[in-house]
């Protein structure tokens, strides 16, 4: 049989967009002729965004043939990270008869495949036995078909160094559990190794998530496993702008449409804030397609903070000179020295 994987998709209340992310999702699996969906956790960006858009995705899913869907539960999905309190628990909230949401791990069978689900421990030192795979190893029976497992954690060396270990499990999970297959939520990036498969995130969520999005078909007659991508999801691309007043010097332009975010970073002189601004709406221009376009503006400088410092008062005034009296075919090369100055004066502070 075949079940639709998808991970990551940070719903938000806030973002309506990427509703359509999750609504394309569902175009896809059904043309596909699938009726097993799993979810590897994160679902919605907060539990807040999952308490407002509950009937909608509810809503969502009884428009489709799909007869189930299982929602192993992430730490954005059970918490809201912005606030230290919380007025309702996940497991009090309807998304609907098709839904099964996974808290605990636990063993479903649909068809000839066990899918065993590991979610993110919502009270990690009141749930260690509930978690622990050693334990786990006892309670679950050897399986009887293809057994496979879908969690919302990560190997070790998968995670960055500052999160928790709630989010780790060992490399001997897969052959503690019996699984063959061990796909992992969270990973917003695409990873494999030996029986574990990151599924990714189906959207763009964060500044320089540059791995595709989209979701996975698994086959457990072949046991295979295939990546399609969802333009919904978007892409994330960036490029750097070298600003002289209103001179703009792009490292790259890179090819955008209607579903690219677009990181730029600007360093160089402005004369003013208005400038600055001016700066950001000519580039605006430049993406019109451009469904998103954000700015790093920390290394962008006024030029009154610059132009009484003694080095770069030098500089310019020797430049000045040079770059007006060059022929033609040298102003490119004249224009080029000032910018590595700028940069490198930027850089150092003035301590050349």
């Amino acid at each position: 049989m075949k079940i639709a994987l998808i991970s990551d998709l940070h719903l938000s209340f806030q973002l309506p967009w990427t509703k359509t992310v999750w609504e394309s999702f569902l175009t896809h699996v059904e043309k596909k002729g699938i009726s097993t969906i799993v979810i590897g956790g994160d679902l919605f960006d907060s539990i807040d965004d999952a308490y407002q858009l509950r009937t909608w995705f509810a809503s969502s899913l009884e428009k489709t043939p799909i007869s189930r869907v299982l929602w192993i539960a992430g730490n954005h999905d059970l918490t809201n990270p912005l606030t230290t309190t919380q007025s309702y628990q996940l497991e009090d909230l309807s998304f609907g008869d098709k839904i099964e949401i996974s808290l605990v791990p636990d063993l479903y069978l649909e068809d000839d495949l066990e899918i065993l689900t590991y979610p993110y421990p919502k009270n990690p030192k009141e749930q260690n036995d509930a978690f622990s795979p050693v334990i786990l190893a006892e309670k679950f029976p050897p399986p009887t078909h293809r057994r496979i497992a879908v969690g919302h954690v990560a190997l070790s060396s998968w995670l960055n160094v500052e999160e928790n270990d709630n989010l780790i499990i060992p490399i001997q999970f897969a052959s503690m559990l019996s699984c063959d297959r061990v796909f992992l939520g969270h990973i917003h990036q695409h990873k494999s190794r030996d029986a574990y498969q990151t599924l990714g995130s189906a959207r763009v969520w964060r500044k320089g998530e540059k791995d595709p999005h989209g979701y996975w078909i698994y086959d457990s007659t072949t046991d295979t496993i295939d990546f399609f991508p969802l333009k919904e999801g978007r892409t994330y691309e960036e490029t750097e702008v070298f600003v002289f007043y209103d001179t703009l010097d792009e490292k790259n332009h890179p090819a955008v449409d209607e579903f690219t975010w677009l990181h730029i970073t600007l360093h160089g002189v402005v004369q003013n804030d208005e400038q600055k601004e001016a700066v950001k709406k000519n580039l605006r221009a430049s993406y019109p397609k451009a469904c998103e376009i954000s700015f790093d503006d920390q290394d962008l400088h006024l030029a009154s903070a610059l132009a009484t410092h003694p080095l770069w008062q030098t500089f310019f005034s020797t430049w000045e000179k040079h770059y007006e009296k060059a022929p033609e075919t040298e102003k490119t090369s004249w224009l080029l020295a000032r910018q590595i100055f700028v940069r490198e004066f930027l850089k150092t502070g003035g301590k050349l």
